[in-house]
């Protein structure tokens, strides 16, 4: 590859391994100031402060339980790469001791005190821990690392180039679309820079490095003196990186657009919607003056029928050849023809 690294696929695979292999065991200790304690007392495994150090052929240590859940007989040490055979690593008894001595607070209350007490202490107050991520209660502070380590989809964590630009918390299941994000793809850009400068000074009294979160387990990634070749290459990977960043551009923009036009298509929907809810609306007063109508049309036309029948009765009615009319004031009438 262009960049070579101090962690290369066996670290990433080894902690793969160790996602399927740390449950029912103990991983190391987790403190609030764990990040301020010397990197030789934490476990390059686990990444917590180290619990039964022993010691590797090359002289780093891990945690004994990270060790024991590593497949196979050969381990590689994620510092330096060294093979180390698992029944040759020995317990590091005199590092234990010098550990015990270590300031620690705890990171589930303000408890301070040495790492020699720390357990004791988790035991004793901590004994049914809440992820304060997800809520979910467990039956050791040991199996609730182990969850936040590896299965709690809802722990907040940071991009491995949170120096670079990434520096906002993320979701732990979000993380695949902040690598898509343009954030992350400018964070790369800013590294790159870095190491392109980094080669033209010819700093390279001290390598430079970085700490990398290579989900779900955070290593250290070192990046060497850089030659002639090698600074080609990286050059030639900037000036990859800066096509895919106008690409990116591009696509945002396109996306842009079309989310306009989306919002666009959703007003007119809605004017629809509206219109056709009136027109719904006007058809049902329509429907129902139509319904008045009919009931209408349906009483006349039984006057009608009924007027037609007393006309046909009256037509076929007999008086045996006299004519019968009324006459009103009949007596002054005659009485008048006198």
């Amino acid at each position: 590859s262009s960049i070579e690294s101090k962690t290369s696929e066996t670290p990433v695979n080894t902690a793969n391994q160790l996602n399927s292999n740390y449950n029912g065991r103990e991983i190391g200790f987790n403190a609030r100031n764990k990040d301020n304690i010397d990197l030789k007392y934490c476990c390059r495994l686990c990444l917590f402060i180290l619990r039964n150090p022993v010691q590797l052929s090359c002289g780093h240590r891990q945690c004994k339980s990270c060790v024991d859940s590593i497949q196979g007989e050969i381990i590689k040490c994620p510092e330096c790469q060294e093979a180390s055979i698992k029944k040759e690593v020995l317990p590091d008894r005199a590092f234990k001791k010098d550990m015990q001595t270590l300031a620690i607070e705890c990171y589930l209350c303000d408890w301070s005190g040495s790492l020699k007490d720390y357990e004791d202490h988790l035991q004793q107050f901590h004994s049914n821990p809440i992820c304060e991520y997800c809520g979910i209660q467990f039956n050791s502070v040991n199996t609730l690392d182990i969850h936040k380590l590896n299965n709690c989809e809802k722990r907040v964590i940071f991009c491995t180039l949170k120096d670079f630009g990434c520096s906002d918390p993320i979701v732990c299941v979000e993380m695949r679309n902040h690598y898509k994000t343009r954030q992350h793809h400018n964070a790369i850009m800013k590294l790159v820079g870095r190491i392109m400068r980094t080669a033209s000074t010819k700093q390279y009294e001290r390598p430079l490095e970085m700490e990398i979160d290579t989900y779900p387990h955070s290593t250290t990634m070192t990046i060497p003196p850089i030659d002639d070749d090698l600074k080609a290459k990286v050059q030639e990977i900037y000036e990859t990186i800066n096509m895919f960043a106008h690409g990116f551009e591009i696509l945002d923009d396109d996306a842009q657009r079309l989310s306009n036009e989306l919002v666009n298509i959703n007003n007119t929907l809605t004017t629809s919607s509206k219109d056709m809810t009136t027109l719904q609306l006007s058809i049902e007063e329509e429907n129902s003056f139509l319904n008045g109508q009919k009931l209408n049309y349906e009483i006349l036309s039984q006057d009608v029928a009924s007027l037609k029948q007393k006309v046909e009765d009256m037509q076929f009615t007999s008086y045996d050849g006299m004519f019968i009319w009324k006459i009103t004031n009949f007596n002054e009438k005659m009485e008048y023809t006198i």
